[in-house]
């Protein structure tokens, strides 16, 4: 591991919309995990690149536009939509859960699960 040269920034996890890498890190860790549906599976790769002794860099300057479905912040979504993207989310952070964590790391986890639905469940909706 070394310091990251001016301009760029050591970070624990790259998403996967920016995400650019050398061929031996793949063919060390492998591709991105399958069982993942949309959400998480970029931190599943990260979480399994810093295990296996890689950093993680970021680069300050670049800019990155990520493309969303929803044109305006006044447009949205459906109840249906909303339902298909946190069952997706939940079920992703289910695996990296399951995955990464200790077992008491997943007690606390799944004790603050119930919180964090209703929450997440208040943004989208009111």
């Amino acid at each position: 591991r070394s310091e990251a040269p001016e301009g760029q920034m050591e970070t624990d996890y790259i998403p996967g919309t920016s995400l650019f890498v050398r061929k031996d890190v793949i063919d060390q860790i492998g591709l991105l995990d399958e069982d993942f549906f949309m959400y998480s599976e970029d931190l599943d790769w990260s979480l399994r690149a810093r295990k296996a002794g890689y950093s993680l860099v970021y680069f300050s300057s670049t800019v990155l536009l990520h493309d969303t479905p929803y044109g305006k912040t006044s447009d949205r979504p459906s109840l249906k939509r909303i339902w298909f993207k946190y069952k997706n989310y939940f079920r992703g952070v289910h695996l990296i859960v399951r995955k990464h964590f200790t077992f008491w790391e997943k007690v606390v986890w799944y004790v603050k699960l119930p919180f964090s639905l209703v929450f997440t469940f208040i943004y989208e909706v009111v």
